[in-house]
């Protein structure tokens, strides 16, 4: 059965040909204007023969591909119509010629021809290039950018003054799109038939369905496939395209989890401390220096991991990052592994002097893999909302004397379960949205958490006289 997707995607590798061939052919060309090499003249149409039928060859593969429904726009239209036209000039060329042919007679004309046919092959590979590393990809460094206002060639990330007051979207998950994704997910290429480029787009997805699901970040497959393993088939982006760094993938999950808005300032969407110090490294260098951040980890060094393990428990899809490699400490996330949690965190064990951030949002967790978690006695951050966890796992939390963050939203847990946290003296923010936890039993949560910052969701703005409206009848009567 014809595979018009296989052959199609044989189009990046055929297309080199006839760029190296019509050169080579153009080059030898102009080399007949020195004696010694013109008894390779016999050659040129031979060699511009096999270009202009490897130019067809690309044409045909190129059309595929196009077919394929992953390009659309202008740059694809001008890149098909110039390669179409290269065909063509290439096979004019060598019937004009080709021994006893009109250019053979005359050899300036020919040399113009030659021109007239590397000219027509620089512009169409120059457009090809756009198309698969995105627009201006051969000016990319030439006009630096950032710090100092200068203009960005819309590659680079441009530093926000303040995190707080820049809008989430447009100004920081917006440009990492534009500098991570869109080369394969915008207007000119949509991988999957997803655009990443547009609010309406992001929301619609791509062929096989949404990307995101606001407000449930481990639910969202674009977060799913930014944390596969780099050798992933599915992983976003292609190991060989730039990567999204440790920065860049917790922008995207903190804004997802807080609803994926497309207008909201970063200060009025809301941000943890923890997470708003990591996002600190989209400032200017003019706006840090009057902000002090909380330490993101201890102060002490403590050893590397063992990479054999670290190897191991990549292969079972745990993602695992450096958070301060000078220092060794450690950040997990266990959105993608390929069997039951609990079983994983037995292996992770030997982690427990690097590990101090853990994200288990949505997974299968239970109350047996709390007291695997238990062991992790460096843990600052731990994520393990929408689990299976009840108030019986909440006792191995108290052990945990480091914990700073925790999230329980969407668990089974009472008030009785968070009696067990009362003791952890470096809590400072909870989470514990959409739990059993009654309104009646808030004023006690307060009061037993009190150093901490408790969020329990469900906001509800106050009621106030200015937001009513009168209407009077000013009709005459």
């Amino acid at each position: 059965m014809f595979n018009a997707s296989l052959i199609g995607n044989l189009h990046p590798a055929i297309v080199h040909l006839p760029i190296g061939i019509l050169v080579l052919a153009g080059l030898l060309e102009w080399l007949m204007l020195f004696r010694r090499f013109r008894s390779g003249a016999p050659l040129i149409p031979l060699i511009t023969a096999i270009g202009a039928l490897t130019a067809i060859l690309a044409c045909i593969t190129g059309l595929l591909l196009e077919s394929s429904g992953e390009y659309d726009g202008d740059a694809v239209t001008r890149h098909k119509w110039s390669g179409l036209i290269t065909a063509l000039i290439a096979s004019t060329y060598f019937v004009a010629r080709r021994k006893g042919g009109l250019l053979g007679m005359f050899p300036n004309r020919a040399r113009l021809g030659s021109l007239v046919m590397l000219a027509s092959v620089s512009i169409t590979g120059h457009w090809g290039g756009d198309l698969t590393h995105g627009s201006g990809f051969l000016w990319k460094g030439m006009y630096p950018t950032g710090k100092d206002g200068s203009e960005s060639n819309g590659s680079t990330f441009r530093p926000v003054a303040d995190v707080l007051q820049a809008k989430a979207y447009q100004d920081l998950v917006g440009q990492v799109m534009t500098t991570k994704c869109v080369s394969c997910h915008g207007p000119s290429k949509q991988k999957g038939g997803l655009r990443l480029d547009d609010q309406s787009q992001i929301l619609n997805g791509g062929k096989n369905g949404i990307v995101i699901t606001p407000g449930f970040a481990a639910n969202s497959e674009l977060l799913k496939r930014l944390l596969l393993p780099p050798e992933d088939e599915h992983h976003m982006p292609p190991k060989e395209k730039p990567q999204l760094s440790l920065q860049d993938r917790t922008l995207i999950e903190w804004w997802i989890s807080k609803g994926a808005d497309f207008n909201k300032t970063v200060k009025e969407i809301g941000i943890d401390d923890s997470t708003l110090s990591i996002l600190r490294i989209y400032q200017g260098e003019q706006a840090t220096a009057s902000h002090t951040y909380e330490p993101l980890v201890p102060e002490e060094n403590v050893p590397d991991a063992d990479p054999a393990l670290l190897e191991k428990l990549r292969t079972q899809g745990v993602v695992i990052l450096p958070i301060d490699p000078a220092k060794g400490y450690l950040m997990a996330n266990l959105i993608n592994v390929s069997r039951p949690v609990d079983s994983i965190l037995i292996d992770m064990q030997p982690l427990s002097d690097q590990l101090i951030w853990l994200k288990l949002s949505g997974s299968d967790l239970t109350d047996a893999g709390c007291k695997q978690i238990s062991g992790f006695r460096r843990l600052i951050r731990l994520q393990v909302d929408q689990t299976r966890i009840t108030d019986a796992g909440m006792a191995e939390f108290s052990k945990l004397i480091s914990l700073e963050r925790l999230n329980l939203a969407g668990d089974s847990i009472t008030f009785q379960g968070l009696l067990h946290l009362k003791a952890m003296k470096s809590l400072s923010t909870l989470n514990i949205w959409n739990t059993r936890i009654s309104n009646e039993d808030m004023p006690e949560v307060f009061s037993l958490l009190s150093s901490a910052k408790i969020d329990t969701g469900g906001y509800k703005l106050p009621f106030l006289d200015t937001d009513t409206m009168i209407m009077k009848d000013t009709r005459k009567k």
